[in-house]
């Protein structure tokens, strides 16, 4: 795997080659369960998240809801999660999320592979996730919301 990333580092291609790839992908998820629906739905650029009260506070109570599912699954988490996560949002700060551009161009969302799946999960192990559970039908509901117009 070394010798690959070397490669692809040479060519230009940012490379991590890490142990716990499952791991990693729920860091990538919590990111995206943290900034893509509330962005979407406040239609409001990922900055807002991390540099408003009321943004912070939602991101926080998301993070910490599918942090706790990833626990519940066996993923190692890191412990400031919240923060590093915070941090993604203020350094692409006047990013508008691919869920809000999908919103807004009433597509279809990404919602049942991020808050969606974090709430499915979450069912599997017992644990009490409403604010995703709440981010995820206000996106569903959004999207029925294309059919009727």
């Amino acid at each position: 795997m070394h010798a690959i990333a070397d490669l692809l580092t040479r060519a230009g291609v940012e490379t991590d080659v890490v142990d716990a790839v499952q791991d990693a992908i729920w860091e990538k998820v919590l990111v995206n369960v943290g900034i893509n629906a509330a962005t979407a739905l406040a239609r409001v650029d990922n900055g807002l998240l991390a540099d408003t009260d009321p943004g912070a506070r939602l991101l926080a109570s998301a993070v910490e809801e599918a942090a706790d599912v990833a626990r519940a699954e066996g993923h190692a988490v890191r412990d400031d999660v919240v923060e590093y996560v915070s941090d993604v949002a203020s350094a692409t700060g006047s990013n508008r999320s691919s869920m809000r551009q999908d919103v807004e161009r009433g597509r279809r969302t990404e919602i049942e592979r991020l808050n969606g799946a974090v709430v499915a999960r979450a069912d599997d192990h017992d644990v009490a996730v409403p604010v995703n559970r709440t981010l995820t039908d206000l996106v569903r509901l959004t999207e029925r919301g294309y059919d009727a117009a």
